[in-house]
């Protein structure tokens, strides 16, 4: 794994995979060493659950021996932000887009009991199953990062689409509780910035985390 302290992981969201990230890399600093993981790879898990999900990103992450920069989406954020406060020391700095800190208990089980009746073909291309999706947002249900959040000091760039009012609350909230976190809107975007608005994504990545 390279050793660069440049280096800045993008975390991809649920329903995507690595190449939603493309046409933002395009526009990147070439200062940056990018790395775009998958999280749809197996997990060697017979269900695939939040817990399993997470050790093998922590795992990946910590295979960078310099801190890293952070970028997820949605789920990637989530990931990101539970990273962060595993292993403060190995992150240089932040970035949240359309994060949740606590799950939303009643959404969540309305979304999860939506999913269940969709069927699998609505699945294909979204990286997961629908039966490793609906194991996934079970085992998410009880997540709450609230009383950990103090662990996180570097500096944090919270994110999300202007169209995007499900998560807005949550984001501008997480900004709040955070010591050292900025937050910002991305216009003409829903909740997938990344693909909505990939050119001004990318504009305000690389002056967050390279001055440009």
């Amino acid at each position: 794994m390279a050793q660069d302290e440049n280096t800045m992981v993008f975390v991809h969201g649920l329903g995507q995979d690595a190449p939603a990230w493309n046409d933002v890399l395009k526009a990147m600093s070439g200062a940056l060493t990018l790395r775009v993981p998958s999280l749809t790879k197996p997990t060697g898990a017979q269900q695939l659950t939040y817990q399993a999900l997470y050790k093998n990103f922590e795992t990946m992450c910590l295979e960078y021996k310099a801190p890293i920069q952070l970028c997820g989406l949605s789920l990637g954020a989530i990931l990101s932000l539970n990273y962060a406060i595993d292993h403060p020391d190995h992150i240089k700095s932040l970035v949240l887009i359309a994060p949740q800190y606590r799950i939303p208990k009643f959404l969540f089980t309305i979304q999860h009991g939506v999913f269940r009746i969709l069927p699998q073909k609505f699945f294909k291309g979204m990286g997961f199953s629908k039966k490793d999706t609906l194991s996934l947002m079970k085992s998410m249900t009880h997540l709450d990062f609230t009383s950990r959040l103090d662990a996180v000091h570097v500096n944090t760039l919270v994110l999300c689409g202007a169209k995007d009012r499900a998560n807005r609350k949550a984001a501008e909230s997480l900004t709040a509780l955070l010591s050292n976190a900025t937050f910002k809107e991305v216009s003409d975007a829903g909740h997938e910035v990344n693909i909505d608005n990939s050119l001004e994504l990318a504009e305000i990545l690389n002056s967050f985390v390279c001055g440009e």
